[in-house]
Parts: structure tokens; sequence; C-alpha cells
């Protein structure tokens, strides 16, 4: 009896570690405070981010350019809007990323601003209180972008960073947008909301998605209730006072917004 009930347990468990396994879950290294305080300086390299997943989106070191991650290759999109592939060695302050792969294949011709984007994907939703990693496929009317210069020590915080912003403005391009929904109760840690990067279809272009229109795309989006974070281990994290203020709160809205 105590055999069958033992091999009764680890059967249990084993089955439970394999719906572990199986169950998507999105890896965050730090958190959005930090950034906003201006701790540039990335610990996890890219090379270690790939064990995490093949889709994502955050900033490289330094700042120096927003990022993006796309069916397992990561992009840097420099100054210019221009792209380059992401070494292994090098090294992010910030990211957000989960293995892609959807089920779900949604096409629409509606036209949509950003704003009406956003809502029509709210609108998708099950449950508003999970993340989403979201992938949307087409040819976009005008896409308003950003991205950012590397940043030297002493780093100034994002809200000084966004006044020397590359702004970069696209017309009848075709391309991908990545990004996520993270539940708004996860301010300070996440970005509440969504949040887009967009790759061109030559993947030789991109960046923070400001405003779009577009007529028609096709909506993949995987729905998510497992979270982890990855925190940095450095004496400036360490040290740093990272409680949400109404001034962070104001920088937040504004860093996702222009």
């Amino acid at each position: 009896m105590k055999k069958i009930t033992l091999l009764l347990i680890v059967l249990l468990m084993s089955a439970m570690l394999i719906s572990a396994e199986g169950e998507k879950i999105i890896t965050q290294t730090s958190i959005v405070n930090a950034v906003l305080k201006g701790l540039y300086d990335g610990e996890m390299t890219f090379g270690d981010l790939k064990k995490y997943g093949d889709f994502g989106i955050g900033y490289f070191n330094k700042m120096g350019g927003e990022v993006l991650a796309l069916d397992g290759i990561f992009y840097r999109i420099k100054s210019d809007g221009l792209t380059e592939v992401i070494k292994d060695s090098d090294k992010t302050p910030f990211f957000t990323i989960t293995a892609f792969e959807s089920n779900t294949d949604n096409f629409t011709n509606r036209k949509f601003d950003y704003d009406g984007l956003k809502n029509y994907l709210l609108n998708m939703m099950p449950r508003k209180k999970s993340f989403y990693a979201i992938k949307i496929a087409g040819i976009f009317d005008n896409l308003d972008a950003r991205t950012f210069l590397s940043q030297a020590k002493p780093y100034p915080e994002t809200k000084q960073v966004l006044e020397t912003q590359t702004e970069i403005k696209y017309t009848n391009t075709e391309g991908t947008l990545v990004g996520f929904y993270t539940p708004e109760f996860l301010e300070g840690i996440g970005v509440p909301g969504f949040h887009f990067h967009y790759l061109s279809k030559d993947k030789t272009r991109g960046g923070h998605v400001r405003t779009l229109n577009v007529n028609s795309i096709t909506i993949e989006f995987i729905e998510i209730s497992r979270f982890q974070i990855v925190l940095p281990k450095n004496k400036e994290f360490q040290d740093a006072d990272l409680t949400m203020t109404k001034s962070m709160r104001k920088s937040l809205q504004k860093f996702e917004k222009q």
C-alpha cells in the first residue's frame, strides 16, 4: 500500500512539473521604475535572454536604442531608426520576453488609429488582469516611432532623456508590431497597458511606437498568467529609492506616449 501511495505521489508531482514547464511565462529583467531613475547599466546579456524566449521588447545598454526580439532574433534600433542584429554578449537594462506560439490569427480590415487599435485589443481580451504577448502584422499608412541616443554617466533620468530622443516617421510601411499588455496594477514594476515596438518587413527599420494609422491588420496574441522578474544585483540598483512618486508616474506616462 505504501509503495502504491508513493508511486501515486511521484506521478502527481511529475504531472505538475510537466504542466508548469508547458505553461507560458513572461520574464522581465529589472523593473521600469529603475529605468525611470536612470539605471541604464545592464547585467543580463542577450545571449542569456534567449533562454527565456524568442519574442520581446526592451532597451539596449546605456539606453542606446530600442530593442525587439522576433522569431528569436534580437534587433537594436539605433538613433537613426536603422536596425542591427545584436550580439549575444551585449546587455540590456530592461527587457520583457516570452516564447511566442499563438493559435490565434485574427484578420480585420477596419481602419485604426493607435487609440482605436488599443481599444479593439482590449475588447478581444477575455481577462484584463492577465498579461498578453501581441504580434500585429500590417501595412501602416503612417507610423511615428522613437528611439534613443546612448547615454553617458552620470546618467540623466528618463524625463531628461526624452528631450534628446530621435523621432522617426514612416509612411506606407509594411511590418510587425511586437509588444505586450501589462495589467495596470503592476505600475512601477512593468509598463502598464500596451507597449509596442515596430520592425519593418525587411528588418531594416523600426522604433518604439508613438502613433499609427492602419487599414487592415492580422493580430496574434497569447494570454499569459505567469510572470517572473530577474532583479539586478549591482550596487546602484540595491541603493536606489525605487518607490513610485507622482513625478515618476508623470514621467512614465510621458515616456510611453512620446
